[in-house]
């Protein structure tokens, strides 16, 4: 009897399925979380009802990541979030393409899940030294990433990207160094390469008291060029208190604000010609010497001029007195023979003779002259 029985429900057992498509489970899921179905059947003569249940909950994860596209800096480490929504239990084994686990260069952490809000986010963090390399990989200097966790009993892979563009700004000045004169004013060139958007330049060491106009440029081809221009009155004053002076042009880039710069120092130089005797008595028939110094010049001199003199044998002989510089200075020098004095006396008395050099840009003349009465 016992063996009868139990045959009898082996041979008695009914299975009734129900399928329900993605497309009404979604359906399901706009009404409430939990949806619950019943299958019953009636047996015997008075129909008695037999049934039983099943409460399911829908659930639809999300992946995302935002933003998709973004631009970042070499010198930044960079994270990317990958949000994942409507996510029951905790998700392990987040998958990141085309990255993994590797020191200095990737970390991941799947992040943990919030039962109130059922998400978590999984992180990517992308080392300074791992952005340098995507760098060299390709001439577009970016990479996609993929964040992807696979769901359900099909292991549905959901996943999101974010596209990164490597930048490696660069702040340069050339020349690093200038020898400026105060007459002609000054301007410093400030180059930033491989930026992806126009900045904002800071330029140091510079006051607010006037002389100094700051140009941030346009962005063009990923470079852009700041300029600083000093008028020449402000170089007058700052040559009062110093003859060196170094001017700092930054930005600041990424997350970390990064600062990145380039200086320029420049020595200040303001030239005098000076003849220690202005007017001086002198004999026709001795030849005569004219000393001119000349101060503050950066380097030696052989464009000295004397006014009206030319060179001339057995006249004039100038010496530009270039072997005798030395510590920004020279002394130059006129000589005029005895012939010329007695040719110089025939025309008149008094003869000035001026000994000049034109200094900078702007071609400034600075002077100084003698007079000698013959």
């Amino acid at each position: 009897k016992q063996w009868y029985q139990r045959r009898v429900r082996v041979e008695s057992q009914q299975v009734s399925t129900l399928t329900i498509t993605p497309a009404q489970l979604v359906a399901l899921q706009g009404g409430s979380r939990d949806t619950t179905f019943t299958c019953s059947i009636r047996v015997g003569r008075v129909g008695f009802k037999l049934e039983d249940t099943q409460t399911i909950n829908v659930w639809t994860p999300t992946v995302s990541i935002s933003p998709s596209v973004i631009n970042v800096y070499s010198i930044d480490a960079h994270s990317i979030d990958c949000e994942i929504s409507d996510l029951p239990t905790a998700y392990t084994g987040v998958t990141w393409r085309p990255a993994t686990n590797i020191a200095n260069q990737y970390a991941i952490t799947d992040g943990a899940h919030n039962g109130q809000t059922n998400a978590q986010t999984s992180t990517l963090d992308i080392t300074p030294y791992q952005l340098q390399i995507i760098m060299l990989k390709t001439d577009a200097h970016s990479e996609m990433f993929t964040c992807e966790i696979l769901v359900g009993k099909s292991k549905t892979p959901i996943r999101a990207v974010q596209q990164i563009t490597v930048y490696n700004p660069t702040v340069t000045i050339s020349p690093l160094t200038a020898d400026v004169y105060v007459s002609d004013g000054h301007t410093i060139s400030c180059h930033l390469d491989d930026i992806p958007e126009q900045r904002s330049v800071t330029w140091t060491t510079i006051d607010s008291s006037g002389g100094y106009t700051v140009t941030d440029g346009d962005l063009e081809n990923l470079g852009q060029v700041s300029t600083l221009d000093i008028t020449a009155g402000k170089l007058n004053s700052l040559y009062g208190s110093s003859k060196t002076h170094t001017f700092t042009c930054k930005i600041f880039v990424g997350t970390a604000n990064t600062e990145i710069f380039a200086t320029q120092t420049i020595t200040l130089y303001k030239p005098t010609v000076t003849i220690t005797t202005p007017s001086l008595d002198v004999f026709s028939h001795e030849s005569h010497t004219i000393s001119c110094i000349l101060e503050d010049i950066p380097e030696p001199r052989d464009d000295i001029t004397w006014d009206p003199a030319h060179q001339k044998e057995d006249s004039y002989q100038f010496n530009d007195g270039m072997e005798s510089y030395s510590d920004h200075t020279q002394m130059a020098t006129l000589d005029i023979s005895g012939e010329e004095m007695e040719e110089l006396k025939a025309g008149g008395r008094s003869h000035t003779f001026t000994c000049q050099i034109l200094v900078g840009s702007l071609k400034t003349a600075v002077s100084d002259t003698q007079t000698i009465n013959i």
